[in-house]
């Protein structure tokens, strides 16, 4: 090998480099957010199904799964409808998940698309912030309390 080829291969390694502590920073600085799902009540090997779809989805995309919670099989609140057909009993999940907003968009566009979905709602979450006591005024008297 001569000198061009290592220079060439040290270079090739050097953006690689760059280009890792460029996609950990934009995925630490992913905004995170909730996504709640309300599926069909189908057995629930297929809600575990759809939520793995997701999770690989948003993970795939450079995203990171925080949490998955299953909410459990529940009687609706009205008569949804969605894909044509009626719904009065629903399997409710949460997920969060931080992600770039593109990949919130086609996550959001496969889950309007999915026939076992029946509604789905997305929540931006805060980011915490450490949170001060208020700067409290000096009791100092004043001249007119003299």
């Amino acid at each position: 090998l001569g000198p061009s080829s290592v220079n060439l291969a040290l270079m090739v390694n050097l953006n690689l480099i760059d280009f890792h502590c460029f996609f950990v920073t934009a995925v630490a600085m992913a905004p995170s957010y909730e996504i709640s799902f309300i599926v069909r009540a189908l057995e629930k090997e297929a809600l575990h199904g759809l939520l793995r779809k997701s999770a690989a989805f948003v993970t795939g995309q450079g995203g990171v799964v925080r949490d998955v919670t299953n909410g459990g099989k529940k009687v609706l609140p009205y008569r949804m409808k969605s894909h044509m057909q009626f719904a009065e009993v629903g399997r409710y999940a949460y997920m969060t998940a931080d992600m770039s907003p593109r990949t919130l968009h086609d996550l959001t566009s496969r889950l309007k698309n999915d026939s076992m979905v029946i509604r789905h709602n997305v929540v931006k979450l805060r980011e915490l912030k450490p949170v001060g006591l208020p700067k409290q005024k000096a009791n100092t008297p004043s001249s007119t309390e003299l």
